[in-house]
Parts: structure tokens; C-alpha cells; sequence
């Protein structure tokens, strides 16, 4: 069993769908928007374009939410 380094979800390597080779180094993941994440991180994608007030808007929710309920993130499942 391999963790997911975004959520720290156990996912077992055998059967992951989502997995990221970077640097001679294998990454699983339990879902595509922790691999994105991931990624983003990295640097391997492009941070993404300016985003529209709506994008802007849930970023100041899920920043209030990090400052209220901590920084650790959520499980995803």
C-alpha cells in the first residue's frame, strides 16, 4: 500500500489509477484532483490563469476554513 501524499489516503498500488512518475520516483493517488494537486505543486502544470470572481470567491472560503478548522487536509474519502 502506497499513501497519497496530498490527503494521506492509503491506496493500493496494484489497482491505482492515478499515479505520477517524477524523477525516477512513482506517486499514487485516490483521485485525479489530489494527482492535479500534486502536480500543481511540483510545478509539473502550470499554476492555472487568473481566475474569475467565483474561483476567487471559494478561494477565500477554503482559506477561512484552513484558518478555522486547521491546515492539515481533508480526507477525501
Amino acid at each position: 500500500m502506497a499513501t497519497d501524499p496530498v490527503c494521506g489516503m492509503e491506496v493500493a498500488e496494484e489497482n491505482a489509477q492515478h499515479q505520477l512518475h517524477h524523477q525516477h520516483e512513482v506517486f499514487y493517488f485516490c483521485c485525479a484532483a489530489c494527482k492535479e494537486s500534486y502536480s500543481r505543486r511540483l510545478g509539473i502544470i502550470p499554476p492555472a490563469a487568473k481566475k474569475s470572481w467565483f474561483g476567487r470567491l471559494l478561494e477565500k472560503i477554503a482559506s477561512a476554513n484552513n484558518s478555522d478548522f486547521g491546515g492539515s487536509p481533508p480526507k477525501c474519502h
